[in-house]
């Protein structure tokens, strides 16, 4: 085999590799080959560019993906449990300062080196009654703290009516049937007392939020994680806060409801007698947060109820979601098919 200059490469017809240079090998065989692959590909175009028009194939419609997103099915309360014991094996919450709250009945611990928490009052027009800011010594982090926010149900009506709850995404989802409540987003986790609140990034409703959230009574106890001025956070916020604020879950998991206690008001002598008491509303429950209507009525949106006692909450407390448990009372915004209900109404 001959080494051949670049000049006498180009004046022959056919080369391919060799032993790692370039040879002419079967000049003729390689014509034959070239000429039928030329044909070949003449004929593809050719009914490329005229028989394109003929529906040889059907159309298949390809959905789109780009831009899309799909809504990922919600935790259950297994997952949702297993999660947070995971994060708060390593506090022991019985060395943290305990905070004790007789005015509104609620006490709850917090990290030992964390400041005193700030009493505030609500500025006129607020939705909300008082407010308890605590707050990390720390600077520089992506949390601050965190907020226990007092409404009272006769002005907020109804979880919904706080200004935790999640806004919806745009204003034509107001008409959506489907985001007329959180159903599937309201967790109970494990033994707290508090029931979770999240909304992931997915949902095609809410914008996300995560905190925690009690009713009692004549109340509603929001306890929500407070960013910095400027943080840049994950936008799943359970993603987030389970990165950079650890301590919340057993911070929320140690808030219970107590007695509420309050100071007599001072004796004022009067010649002129009290003004009578204004009738209360009809209905001072919190609004439930899950239900379906049907004739009107707010009922059970369950399929398959089968009522029992609930393991995160400790003696009675009010039903939330028209499904009524043998230790809840009966919530007078919902109807109770006797059938079925009759023995704990």
């Amino acid at each position: 085999m001959n080494r051949k200059t670049v000049g006498e490469r180009l004046k022959s017809n056919f080369w391919i590799f060799c032993d790692g240079m370039v040879c002419r090998r079967n000049i003729e065989r390689d014509a034959a080959i070239t000429l039928v692959a030329i044909l070949v590909a003449g004929t593809f175009l050719f009914l490329t560019g005229h028989l394109g028009s003929f529906n040889v194939l059907p159309d298949v419609p390809v959905p789109e993906v780009a831009g899309t997103v799909v809504e990922q099915p919600p935790l259950s309360e297994e997952q949702v449990a297993s999660e947070v014991q995971a994060i708060e094996a390593p506090y022991d919450t019985s060395t943290w300062k305990l905070y004790a709250n007789p005015y509104y009945g609620f006490e709850l611990r917090y990290p030992s080196d964390w400041s005193v928490p700030v009493n505030v009052s609500a500025p006129k027009g607020s939705t909300w009654e008082y407010r308890y800011r605590f707050r990390s010594p720390s600077t520089g982090g992506t949390y601050i703290g965190f907020d226990v926010v007092i409404y009272d149900v006769a002005k907020a009506k109804e979880l919904s009516g706080t200004d935790e709850f999640p806004p919806l995404k745009n204003g034509t989802l107001v008409a959506d049937p489907s985001c007329k409540n959180i159903e599937g987003h309201v967790i109970d986790t494990g033994d707290y007392p508090a029931s979770e609140i999240y909304i992931p990034p997915e949902n095609q409703c809410y914008q996300p939020t995560l905190f925690f959230t009690m009713i009692r009574d004549r109340y509603v106890y929001d306890i929500v994680p407070i960013l910095a001025d400027g943080a840049v956070t994950n936008s799943d916020p359970r993603i987030s806060i389970n990165e950079h604020f650890r301590e919340f879950y057993p911070i929320a998991g140690s808030v219970l409801l107590t007695g509420i206690v309050r100071p007599e008001p001072p004796k004022v002598e009067t010649s002129k007698p009290a003004p009578p008491k204004p009738a209360p509303p009809k209905i001072t429950a919190p609004h439930p947060v899950s239900y379906k209507k049907e004739n009107g009525r707010l009922v059970c949106a369950k399929k398959n109820d089968h009522p029992s006692k609930s393991k995160q909450h400790k003696g009675k407390h009010l039903d939330m979601e028209c499904c009524l448990d043998p230790d809840e009372y009966p919530n007078p915004w919902c109807y109770y098919p006797k059938d079925k209900y009759g023995k704990y109404l």
